[in-house]
Parts: structure tokens; sequence; C-alpha cells
């Protein structure tokens, strides 16, 4: 009996793990020369953006200006930019959709940013990197003319 308990809490525990949340915050700190970062949702990184010819390629999945606003899935070029992987692609999840629902109407529904009236504290959105995993984010609060942004975000199987 001891033995099965142990696996249930190793199962319990492997499966929390998979599910973890990650935080991203983005703010005036984070950029490079111009106000907008790239995110690789994989890692949890930013990358910072030069107007300067240093930066040829990059593995990351979006592009995020919350002055503009702007969040952008990558595909294969960005500006001068090569960009590794497969293109990403989002979709903002409706109040009457669930992620397991919007997940499955990939590619079709899905779509290479989000319009920016839609930018806000509390929107949920679907990512398909381009890794070809599946993220979901929620923006947690959003500030433009601060040029803050603070995501939660987790992969989704």
């Amino acid at each position: 009996m001891k033995s099965i308990n142990y696996l249930l809490l190793l199962f319990t525990m492997i499966n929390f793990s998979s599910c973890s949340t990650n935080k991203i915050s983005i703010n005036k700190n984070s950029f490079g020369q111009y106000p907008a970062v790239f995110v690789n949702l994989s890692s949890g990184s930013l990358i910072k953006f030069d107007n300067d010819d240093t930066l040829n390629q990059i593995d990351a999945d979006l592009w995020i200006e919350p002055s503009d606003p702007e969040i952008k899935g990558l595909q294969e070029f960005f500006e001068r930019i090569k960009h590794h992987g497969e293109n990403v692609k989002l979709k903002v999840i409706e109040e009457s959709e669930t992620a397991k629902e919007v997940k499955v109407s990939f590619p079709s529904k899905f779509k290479e940013g989000i319009d920016r009236s839609k930018i806000k504290s509390g929107l949920e959105f679907i990512v398909h990197s381009s890794n070809n995993s599946f993220y979901i984010i929620k923006i947690i609060s959003f500030n433009k003319e601060e040029k803050e942004m603070k995501l939660k975000y987790q992969k989704i199987e």
C-alpha cells in the first residue's frame, strides 16, 4: 500500500511540474534602443531589439511592443532578422471558448498577431510556438504609457 501512495505522490508531482506557470515582466529596463522585446517562451527569456546589424538570427516566439501596443508571432523573417523554427500563430480565447477548443482549431482560426484593440489586462490567448508547442498566456497587467506588460503563461499539452 505504501508503494501505491508513493507512486500516486510521484505522479502528482510530475503532473504539477509539467503545468507550471511562468511569469514575464516587460518594462523600460527590458528594452534596447527600441521599446520592444522578443520573447522566447520555452526559456522564458526576453531578447532586446536594437536598431543595429548585430542581431541576424533569433530563437524566439513573440514580438511585444507595449507602447504601440503590439503582440505578434514571429514569421520566417522579422525586419532583416531570420527566425528559427516554425511560424508562430496566435488565437485570442473568447469568453465562450475553452483553451482545449481553441487548440483544436489550429491552424484555421489562428493569426499572426492580436488586434491592438483587444490588448488589455485580463486578455488570454494561445500561442502555437516556433517549436510546435502550445502555450496559454494571460496579460496580468498592461500600461501603455509606462511601456509595461506583465504576463503569466504555461505550456499546455
